[in-house]
């Protein structure tokens, strides 16, 4: 096994654990060596991503891509990077070049949704979304968006069997939980939304968001 395939195996154990500050160091003696290693930039790229050091973590996946442009993921993951940026605009353009790449990439479609989303574009983001669950019908968290979709287009009941359908695949969704509380409290079903609220909590005591909803429900509620 050459060092360097040694040294990225090693490395990604450590993302694995959540450890990416070992990862990093890794992976920069990796590159040390071997400066043009495309899956090691791109998994350092991920490691500072998870530090919270997105401006580096774009660099790195870009030098990535600027080795291994033909690389779907690292197209996808760069559009997640510049979307922590709050850069709508490029991420939508590295997960459009993922589908290119790879038209059956599920994740490429979910994030690309996510922009668009933000962007008002609902028709587009849940024709995404669709593909994404039809490539992987158990993609919880495109179940979960697709409900978001649903939701700020009004089409409520809709939007509760999409969160129902994400929560029976991962019922600890946090944020599948409070946007389910949310979609009950517009259908005037407060006390069901509150439930959802404190089952967020739960799952996420720091969650704030879920706080603030709780409190709406709580006074619509009368308590």
């Amino acid at each position: 096994m050459s060092d360097a395939l040694k040294g990225l195996k090693t490395a990604l154990k450590h993302q694995q654990k959540g450890d990416h500050a070992k990862a990093a160091a890794l992976l920069r003696k990796v590159l040390k060596r071997h400066p043009d290693n495309a899956d090691a930039l791109h998994l350092l790229g991920l490691s500072l991503h998870a530090d919270g050091r997105h401006d580096d973590a774009l660099a790195s996946i870009e030098r990535a891509i600027a080795v291994q442009p033909g690389e779907a993921m690292f197209h996808t993951n760069a559009g997640a990077v510049a979307m922590a940026l709050g850069d709508a605009g490029h991420a939508a353009e590295h997960h459009r070049r993922a589908i290119v790449l790879d038209p059956a990439h599920a994740d490429a479609h979910n994030n690309l949704a996510i922009v668009l989303e933000r962007q008002g574009a609902w028709d587009e983001a849940e024709a995404h979304l669709l593909k994404a669950i039809a490539l992987k019908p158990d993609f919880a968290n495109a179940h979960g968006n697709l409900g978001n979709v649903l939701r700020r287009q009004g089409r409520l009941e809709e939007a509760e069997a999409s969160y129902h359908r994400a929560l029976d695949i991962a019922p600890d969704l946090v944020e599948v939980h409070n946007s389910l509380g949310n979609a009950m409290r517009y259908m005037g079903r407060h006390d069901e939304a509150l439930a959802r609220f404190e089952r967020a909590i739960e799952l996420d005591p720091g969650y704030a968001e879920a706080h603030a909803n709780r409190g709406m429900a709580l006074a619509a509620s009368g308590y």
